[in-house]
């Protein structure tokens, strides 16, 4: 192994963990934002409320928002939501083109054989983690 592609290689594991350490980051910070979970002694509920309503009626709750006010916190929220909406997209065309070009680096230095190998690797990767489509949210008590 050349000094070269241990080099390349370490970069490689340096960047996949920058990646899934932002990822698991932001998600956590969203999720604890955006909607906080449920008490442990709420019932199913068959009834899944819109993204945002939770943390909508716990602020109108807390806060004894006017009806007004509970309308605008709702277009705020209604906006934000799209533009992070916005935001995912763009960074996962980034990471792709990303992932894409180091993939493509990575082979070059490899032999026919080894690229036949990592190309298969590749695919089952895409399609057990990366890539993906969003699963929608998961509907409690159904």
């Amino acid at each position: 192994m050349t000094a070269y592609s241990r080099t390349a290689r370490a970069w490689f594991g340096v960047f996949v963990a920058v990646v899934f350490g932002a990822g698991v980051a932001t998600g956590l910070l969203l999720h604890h934002y955006l909607e906080p979970p449920l008490a442990a002694d709420t019932p199913p509920r068959f009834f899944v409320a819109p993204p945002g309503a939770r943390l909508t009626t716990l602020m109108a709750d807390e806060l004894e928002l006017t009806p007004e006010q509970q309308q605008q916190l709702a277009s705020i929220l209604a906006a934000r939501r799209q533009k992070l909406g916005e935001l995912r997209q763009t960074l996962r065309l980034h990471f792709e083109r990303e992932a894409t070009g180091v993939g493509a680096e990575i082979a070059h230095i490899l032999t026919p054989a080894q690229r036949r190998r990592f190309d298969a690797l590749q695919s089952e990767m895409r399609s057990r983690f990366l890539f993906r489509e969003p699963r929608p949210p998961e509907r409690p008590g159904l």
